[in-house]
């Protein structure tokens, strides 16, 4: 999950960082995760409009403007409707005019902020992510390993494993491939026995040598039987990457 700060004041910044990163480190040792902070509206709202950002925390009143996070809050309303917005304030008569409007935070906090009560607010987030459709978990053993549905390259079945790999990590879990088909999105394709991949992550198809190149430089091959779907699935994708 990416998580966005914005507030003036260093020690406000970290003090939220810090407790994030305690939260997520505690309750979802599993998860990839990053935390940025910012102290500007400008570098704020880049960021959001060039990133997929889950959650922002926004100060509503910075030492230049005294609503400068409703301003923030408005124009990452208008980048994206199902972002977190939580605003942050040591103002309580700030509160209410912080929930007017189009804005529709998920919540507030009020400084100085207390580490329970940001675990609180992140538990009721980020249950809600995982219950979506964007997020899986897999397991092995009694642990559970959570996956952004996107980020995922492909999974492989061995002898008593499955391996699910994205670009930058590869884990072992035990889950069946049988068990997964129905619940994937349909650009998730089974090439070959035991052997699925995400097409969004595909770089290259040769049909001839029935061979797929994937984003994090592994290499397949596919059965006679799957390249037919294969072709047929990447002419229903919109945008696709494959060539």
């Amino acid at each position: 999950m990416e998580f966005c700060v914005f507030d003036d004041e260093k020690i406000f910044q970290s003090a939220l960082n810090d407790a994030i990163e305690d939260y997520l480190d505690v309750r979802h040792p599993e998860m990839d995760y990053s935390v940025h902070c910012f102290a500007t509206t400008n570098e704020t709202l880049n960021f959001v409009n060039a990133n997929s950002v889950d959650v922002v925390f926004l100060d509503i009143t910075t030492s230049e403007n005294e609503e400068d996070g409703l301003i923030v809050a408005r124009s990452i309303r208008s980048i994206n409707e199902n972002i977190h917005i939580v605003f942050v304030t040591s103002r309580k008569d700030k509160i209410a005019k912080s929930f007017d409007g189009f804005v529709r935070p998920t919540d507030f906090l009020i400084k100085p902020v207390k580490t329970d009560r940001v675990f609180d607010l992140l538990d009721s987030i980020v249950r809600q992510r995982l219950h979506s459709s964007e997020y899986i978990t897999f397991k092995f053993g009694r642990t559970e390993y959570l996956f952004n549905i996107d980020e995922i390259c492909s999974l492989q079945k061995f002898a008593h494993k499955m391996v699910v790999s994205t670009e930058n990590r590869s884990i072992e879990v035990t889950n069946t491939i049988s068990s997964l088909i129905e619940t994937l999105p349909k650009s998730f394709i089974q090439i070959d026995k035991g052997l699925i991949v995400n097409l969004n992550h595909i770089i290259t198809i040769d049909y001839a040598e029935r061979s797929v190149v994937l984003k994090n430089g592994a290499r397949f091959t596919m059965s006679r039987n799957a390249r037919t779907a294969v072709k047929n699935a990447v002419c229903q994708l919109v945008g696709g990457t494959t060539k």
